[in-house]
């Protein structure tokens, strides 16, 4: 294939990907399928096509000092379902301590759910907290990180059911990672030590308390739309 031919195949890619963030759902399906094909016809990947980051944002998500792990942890999932990535800098205060900011980054629309999403879980998490009166923090902390784990694995396996349930999925959760992924590149280049969050482990837990937790995270409810775009994807309250 000549590079005429090579730069025509990639832009006919690129065109088909945009209209598969097309608000009708077959037009949509169809557009990122025959991207998928072109791709694989012709022995490419989505890393040989330039991405457009002027739809991009890097927010400021939350604030706080000393945030609990599994809290930063539960934000970290939700953003990557609904294909976000998080990270965190630190800013000195005028009393010598540090201030941590998390951002997230991300297409707009995507972050709008993650706040929305966000906020449900954690509104829901500290609800369920609150019937262990007479608890100590640290008990009901470690119930409150039983219920994330076992959330955070749910996501998991919603984010894996995502990106094996089909072709057009597989491609835009493809898409959607090389965006940000690009992003990050470019604060790199740009001389950002910048990076994407991972979130510690810390084992100082009422254990009891935490494998309560982990029983009781199957019933929050996450009902979340499976293989339509970042845009579609809904919450509910826990019924």
């Amino acid at each position: 294939m000549s590079q005429t031919e090579h730069e025509k195949v990639l832009d006919k890619v690129k065109k088909l990907l945009a209209l598969g963030e097309s608000p009708n759902e077959s037009e949509a399906s169809l557009a990122i399928s025959k991207a998928h094909e072109l791709l694989k016809q012709y022995n490419l990947s989505m890393s040989d096509i330039k991405i457009e980051q002027s739809d991009i944002v890097d927010e400021v998500f939350i604030t706080q000092d000393g945030i609990s792990s599994w809290k930063v942890g539960l934000i970290n999932h939700v953003a990557k379902l609904n294909y976000c990535e998080l990270y965190r800098s630190k800013t000195l205060k005028m009393d010598g301590s540090y201030e941590a900011t998390f951002n997230l980054v991300g297409k707009q629309h995507n972050t709008i759910v993650c706040h929305h999403m966000t906020e449900y879980l954690l509104a829901t998490l500290d609800r369920m907290g609150k019937s262990l009166s007479g608890y100590g923090r640290n008990a009901i902390e470690s119930y409150k990180s039983g219920l994330a784990d076992t959330i955070m694995t749910r996501i998991q396996n919603m984010m894996k059911e995502d990106e094996v349930e089909s072709v057009e999925s597989s491609a835009l959760v493809v898409q959607e990672k090389a965006n940000i992924d690009q992003y990050f590149e470019d604060l790199k280049n740009n001389g950002s030590s910048l990076s994407k969050y991972t979130v510690p482990k810390k084992d100082n837990k009422d254990w009891d308390l935490y494998a309560k937790g982990r029983r009781e995270g199957h019933h929050v409810s996450l009902n979340t739309q499976i293989g339509g775009s970042a845009s579609d994807k809904v919450y509910i309250e826990e019924r």
